[in-house]
């Protein structure tokens, strides 16, 4: 222990109390009380650290070694709640209430379908950079620790529709981007849908993803061509939906032995409230139907660029608009070139869709 009366020798190391021609002087925090000392140069490398934010030593077991940027830095005691968010739960959640906000406006998204997205992002200090619960409940977004990313975690938006969902979308990539969040080839874009729940819409919006699936992956990049976490349709474990499977299905009961593969229907309920059943990793995933009442987009590559985020969803919101217009066998009989699915949408969606055909198919990126 450091003593605490005055010295009286003005060579004595103020921790291991010998004497030295050589001294350094230092700022201390000694029991909470930051004091002016005198030490050794053996003390000082081996018994104290100094804080990388304030700069202030503290005795070597007080400080706190967090990494940072792949790199470990000592912080004390004091400071350390900078890099620790008080907010977390035992799980590293910030669970914020779920709500569908409607927009009262109209303008640029024109649709009242609600939507949310989930966004599994990266960074190097994840404990320091998750915002505050305050902020993630006025931006109506959870955050949970993602496993299937390295130093991952994921925001999940509440639902939104109209110019409401596009605002909150900008005000979501503000918020990353100030805390430096960023994405690598293992994470991933997941947006929901509200979906009207009849079998007969389903089946149109499937029918029509099957048909057009090829236009939707050209605009993807690698990391998502062949991703267990986006399967295909008819991939392995995937489901494999086509005009004649999905023509026979005539009920809801129905759609949902088809996916889950079993008559059985206590093992179909066990699935749908298992977490992480298989069957939702197909890339249009309709397991989420039931367990949210939205379908589920799961093939966009990871970003965190707003503009990036609101012309998927925009996309897929043109896209259930024009379905929703027509019947089973007009949708089956829809040609399959890239100059009519262009033409499905607006000229901003077909300006993005061209632009992302020509980046992945010249391998230009990850995003």
């Amino acid at each position: 222990m450091v003593n605490e009366n005055i010295r009286k020798n003005e060579n004595e190391c103020e921790s291991c109390f010998d004497n030295f021609e050589r001294l350094t002087t230092i700022k201390a925090r000694i029991n909470g009380v930051i004091r002016t000392i005198k030490v050794c140069d053996e003390c000082l490398q081996d018994s104290f650290s100094s804080c990388h934010d304030c700069g202030i030593y503290s005795r070597r077991g007080t400080s706190s070694q967090i990494m940072i940027n792949g790199q470990y830095i000592k912080v004390c005691s004091e400071c350390v709640s900078n890099y620790i968010n008080p907010d977390f739960d035992t799980h590293g959640k910030i669970k914020i209430d779920f709500k569908i906000n409607k927009s009262k406006t109209f303008k640029e998204n024109k649709f009242k379908t609600p939507c949310g997205v989930e966004i599994e992002t990266t960074n190097d200090n994840i404990r320091r950079n998750v915002p505050r619960r305050t902020e993630l409940e006025k931006l109506q977004t959870s955050y949970v620790p993602d496993g299937s990313v390295n130093n991952g975690g994921e925001f999940v938006t509440n639902a939104f529709n109209g110019d409401l969902l596009l605002k909150h979308i900008d005000d979501v990539g503000k918020m990353l981007k100030k805390n430096e969040w960023g994405i690598n080839s293992n994470c991933g874009l997941h947006i929901h849908l509200e979906a009207n729940k009849r079998i007969s819409y389903i089946k149109k919006v499937m029918l029509f993803y099957v048909k057009f699936e090829d236009h939707f992956f050209k605009m993807i990049s690698n990391s998502r061509q062949n991703n267990r976490f986006c399967k295909k349709f008819g991939s392995y474990s995937s489901i494999d939906y086509n005009y004649e499977t999905l023509k026979k299905l005539k009920s809801s009961t129905d759609l949902k032995k088809f996916i889950f593969k079993t008559t059985n229907y206590a093992e179909i309920m066990r699935k749908i409230s298992d977490h992480y059943p298989r069957e939702r990793y197909s890339w249009v995933n309709l397991v989420s139907l039931w367990k949210h009442g939205t379908i589920e987009i799961r093939s966009h590559q990871g970003t965190t660029e707003a503009e990036k985020i609101k012309n998927w969803l925009m996309l897929h919101l043109q896209i259930q608009n024009f379905v929703n217009g027509l019947n089973f066998e007009t949708i089956n009989q829809l040609p399959t070139t890239d100059d009519f699915f262009l033409s499905l949408f607006d000229d901003k969606r077909q300006k993005y869709i061209k632009e992302r055909w020509k980046k992945f198919r010249n391998n230009d990126g990850e995003n």
